[in-house]
This record gives structure tokens, sequence and C-alpha cells, in this order.
């Protein structure tokens, strides 16, 4: 069966970084002014939590750039613990994300940002957020161990990443990463031959290029014919089922 090739983790970001999104990522941008009134009073911390999350967070942010990093995820699982409805707690999360992400810790760093997508829809930099999932699960894809007790490497994890790529299509199915995760969807699908899983991913992406909201090119002069890409895994699936 003929392989379609993995587009490397920077090759992807290049490709991201160059792509518009048309409409707004962040998921609280997507409700009405008064909707978006009403959550954001759901949400509400007192000032005086505020205050002290945010106290606690610049501490951890002070360790942090002193080369103390243990010490400043204390500080910021502390905010998170202690003050969850903050905006400090946003970037708690966000930081800690990043933590597990430079020490290899992939799933753990995922899940962590996933945190601020469920419990911090406003957070302002909620494109951060999705450019570092769609890191962790790239990673994954391309055959980053997991570590257990986040010291003691374990299988590669390649399945896993279709389900991160999948969350990052729901998390801004109208941001720049939603046609790669749903690219790389198919990529990793069809490497396990799950071939109906990478056909569908496809068509999922054809129809977004179709309705003009996606256009792959990577430089000036190398580009993705989807349809290409298509017609080769449906034959693929034929030659499997005859």
């Amino acid at each position: 069966m003929r392989l379609i090739p993995a587009l490397p983790l920077a090759l992807c970001l290049t490709l991201a970084a160059n792509l518009h999104a048309a409409f707004s990522l962040n998921p609280s941008n997507w409700f009405g002014e008064a909707e978006a009134e009403e959550l954001k009073a759901y949400n509400a911390a007192s000032e005086s939590d505020e205050a002290a999350a945010a106290a606690l967070l610049d501490q951890g942010i002070a360790k942090l750039d002193s080369g103390r990093s243990k010490g400043a995820v204390r500080l910021f699982k502390k905010v998170t613990k202690n003050y969850p409805t903050t905006v400090a707690a946003g970037e708690a999360l966000y930081l800690q994300g990043t933590f597990y992400m430079s020490h290899g810790r992939w799933l753990k760093a995922f899940e962590t940002l996933q945190t601020i997508v469920k419990e911090h829809p406003q957070y302002p930099h909620f494109d951060r957020v999705i450019e570092a999932q769609f890191e962790c699960a790239t990673a994954i894809m391309e055959g980053a161990r997991g570590k257990l007790f986040g010291i003691i490497p374990t299988f590669k994890q390649e399945g896993a990443s279709i389900l991160q790529f999948e969350r990052i299509v729901r998390n801004a199915p109208y941001g720049d990463y939603a046609p790669l995760a749903l690219l790389n969807i198919a990529l990793v699908a069809q490497k396990q031959n799950q071939i109906d899983l990478s056909i569908d991913a496809l068509d999922r992406l054809m129809a977004e290029k179709k309705n003009g909201l996606i256009s792959f090119r990577l430089g000036t002069t190398l580009s993705f014919d989807i349809h290409v890409m298509f017609n080769t895994l449906e034959s693929s699936h034929k030659a499997f089922n005859v």
C-alpha cells in the first residue's frame, strides 16, 4: 500500500503560520455579546482571589526565569488548585503545559492544555494553546514515547495522536491548525491500516477546501493535492477489500 509522506513538525508549523483563519480562534468570540457577558459573570472570581492568584503566578514566573522550573510548577499548580476560576489560572495551566512539553511529556502536556480549552475559553492567548497542542500531537505522531511517572519511556503511541488531532479540530474548527490536524489524522490512520478513518478525514478536509476555508501551499513550489491523496487511499481501500 502506498503511504502518504508525513509532514515534519517544523514544516507543519510553518504551513500553519501562513494560513489565515476564517473566523476567530477563541471560542468565547463565537458567542453573542450578551452570551459572552453571561459567560464572564459565571466564571468570575472575586477581586481578592484574582489578586492572590496573580501574586502566586508572578512568583512562579520569577522562579521559572531563574531556572527553578520545578518550584515554578508547584506554584502554578497551587494557582490552579486554589483559584481555578481566576484569569491567572489559565496562564498557570499554559505554563505547566509548556513545562511538560520541554520534558517530553507530550500526553500530560496535551491534557493540561485541554483544561484551558474546557475551563478557560476566554484565555487571551488561545491560539498559543492550540499551537502547543498541535506540537504535542505531532510529536506523538512522529514517534515520541510517553513517560511513565514522567521518567520511564513507554511504547510509542502514534494512535493516541489521532484522538489529539481530533480534539484540535473540535477545539478550534475554524482555526489554522484544524485542516492540518485532519491531514495528520489521515496520515496516521493510513499508516495503521484504518483506511475508512483516513478517507473520512480527507473527505472532511476536501469539504473545507471546497468551501474556500483553506489552501495548502508549502513555500512557493510545493503543494498538496488533497484529491490525489484521497484517490490514492480509495484505491488502497478497494484493493484491501478485494
